[in-house]
């Protein structure tokens, strides 16, 4: 069995034993907190990031959460007032990524790539971790879930050495991947913290996301009132003879029957959703032929 592979199990035997709960109340926070982390990386590294899920989210106790995770992965364990713990766990790709930036300003991996995370290498991670930690911590008491302080607690590769509150203290798993906007992957980074928190920012994030989408809707549509549109029209439909048609010689003139233009009808010349519908009656203004607006409805 490959490496890999044990990883995958060891994580799936952790959460074998999960703490059971409505998984429809945090299936959107891998998405929530994608969009809030995104900055934290973009901060980091200097150039716009984003980021979206990796692994779905998942209810576990916070020690069987933590216990899969060994030396391919930099582990800081962060305390919220002395009440509850979080963890922020880069995978091998992101803490060597951000430990080769922390020190010479390049995201090149080691190559051959380490056998774990050294000290070294996790301290210099540290830059990423802790702004990713104090981001989430943020938006938490922006929608008043915790208020206080975030302290990072001790960092490692051994799970069974971190000192946790309650090791049977419910918390939320998931774990999202991070890239530039150009593709680079920059790793993937693993969340485990208060079910609370995370679903408050959840709430918070989801309300944010509306309000944004409104005004922004609001903006365009007040861009496309003044936009320059083409318009097209029908000064009148007549049936005519067909013989008579093919019999015109130059200079001909077929006379209109004015009763057919006293009024005007206007309609979207392409199919479209539009319900704008105006008439007008055919008239003069300043010696020139125009329409006139008699009625506006569907706007």
């Amino acid at each position: 069995m490959g490496e890999e592979h044990a990883n995958i199990l060891k994580k799936k035997i952790a959460c074998g034993v999960k703490d059971e709960g409505p998984l429809e109340l945090i299936r959107a926070v891998p998405e929530a907190f994608a969009n809030v982390i995104a900055p934290a990386f973009s901060t980091y590294y200097g150039e716009k990031c984003e980021a979206r899920e990796h692994e779905e989210a998942c209810f576990a106790r916070i020690g069987q959460a933590v216990s899969p995770y060994d030396g391919r992965s930099a582990i800081y364990h962060f305390r919220l007032n002395g009440e509850e713990d979080m963890f922020v766990i880069l995978d091998m790709d992101a803490a060597m990524t951000a430990a080769g930036w922390s020190l010479s300003g390049t995201r090149e991996k080691p190559d051959p790539a380490p056998e774990e995370v050294n000290a070294i290498d996790r301290r210099l991670a540290k830059g990423l971790a802790k702004p990713a930690a104090d981001m989430i911590f943020e938006k938490a008491g922006q929608c008043g879930a915790v208020k206080g302080a975030i302290e990072l607690i001790a960092s490692g590769a051994d799970p069974r050495r971190f000192d946790l509150l309650n090791e049977h203290q419910r918390s939320v798993v998931f774990a999202i991947q991070a890239q530039t906007i150009e593709g680079e992957a920059l790793g993937v980074i693993t969340f485990i913290a208060s079910e609370n928190i995370l679903v408050a920012v959840r709430d918070h994030n989801k309300a944010l996301r509306a309000v944004a989408e409104e005004k922004w809707k609001n903006g365009l549509l007040r861009l496309a009132s003044f936009s320059v549109v083409e318009m097209r029209t029908v000064l009148a439909t007549q049936d005519i003879d067909i013989n008579k048609l093919m019999n015109m010689k130059a200079g001909e003139v077929i006379n209109l029957n004015s009763a057919t233009i006293d009024d005007v009808a206007f309609a979207p010349a392409i199919k479209s959703a539009s319900r704008l519908r105006m008439t007008g009656a055919l008239g003069n203004r300043d010696g020139a032929r125009a329409l006139k607006i008699t009625s506006l409805a569907g706007i």
